[in-house]
């Protein structure tokens, strides 16, 4: 494992430094990934990891160190960015213009009872440290409105709630999974039970972790590194499922569903604000939907 943790640094080390590069056209195979993150109720130590996770996700995406560039025609980084205009408008031309999509987002989410029911939300840009005044919200069935065509093929929410459950349209439409994706019945294991749709959602039930916090203080690993790996190995002809292997394998754990990984098992994630929730550990856990066997790039 010390070799593992210092390759994973050195590869960091790198990828720390690299410039924004807010989008590239290229020749390839007509998909496209969109990136987006809010700053909304981070520390500063959060807006520095999250700054680098979209950056180099983004240049992973162009083909820095991956085979990317011969698939993805559009690629945009909208970090620090996110509006519901903006998004609306991408997810519409993803939609309408490219055969496959893909989306990252880091920040916040919520969810609101409904009668008998829960619909989620993420939150669009906002000041870091304002918790009196939240940013708007970007709602599960806005989204549905816009997924028409069914070319969102992989979502990664990195965001309190937005894996609780997939969703249904039942009784009123709800769900990021469902609303991205438009499939009622997403595997809710799509590592270890991948259903045959060409499908996958990744998010979280119940509380995220902060991107600065350690996933293994032992290989010297944060969340952020680990996210940076997993889209690595994602955009090198591995599936979904094994990129999550192999992500986990870098930074100390045997592979995805090791009990000692707390992505897989469960973790406990510090909230350091006075609102809009009390101060204190949440309890968490990654949740993969759809299908695990597809690829980002093939």
């Amino acid at each position: 494992m010390k070799c593992i943790a210092a390759f994973g640094l050195l590869f960091l080390l790198v990828f720390v430094m690299l410039p924004a590069i807010p989008s590239v056209v290229a020749t390839g195979s007509n998909r496209a990934s969109i990136i987006y993150s809010s700053q909304w109720l981070q520390l500063d130590i959060d807006r520095n990891y999250i700054l680098w996770a979209c950056n180099d996700t983004c240049w992973l995406f162009k083909g820095l160190y991956t085979i990317a560039e011969n698939y993805y025609d559009h690629v945009e980084n909208f970090h620090a960015q996110t509006t519901w205009s903006i998004m609306s408008e991408k997810i519409t031309h993803c939609e309408q213009e490219h055969t496959f999509a893909t989306v990252l987002y880091i920040g916040h989410g919520g969810f609101l009872q409904m009668d008998g029911y829960y619909r989620y939300d993420i939150f669009e840009q906002a000041e870091h440290n304002d918790w009196t005044n939240p940013p708007p919200s970007i709602y599960d069935y806005w989204i549905y409105e816009r997924t028409v065509n069914g070319k969102h093929r992989f979502v990664f929410l990195w965001a309190c709630r937005q894996g609780n459950e997939p969703g249904s349209d039942s009784p009123a439409v709800h769900g990021m999974a469902y609303c991205w994706t438009h499939q009622p019945d997403l595997s809710e294991d799509g590592y270890g039970s991948p259903d045959n749709s060409p499908y996958c959602f990744i998010g979280f039930e119940n509380a995220s972790p902060r991107l600065s916090e350690w996933i293994n203080e032992n290989t010297n690993n944060r969340y952020k590194h680990w996210l940076v790996f997993f889209y690595y190995y994602a955009l090198n002809g591995n599936s979904i499922n094994n990129a999550l292997d192999k992500a986990s394998q870098i930074v100390g754990y045997d592979d995805w569903d090791d009990d000692a990984n707390p992505l897989y098992s469960g973790f406990w994630t510090y909230w350091p604000f006075d609102g809009p929730m009390e101060k204190g550990y949440y309890q968490g856990r990654m949740r993969i939907y759809g299908n695990g066997n597809i690829c980002l790039i093939g």
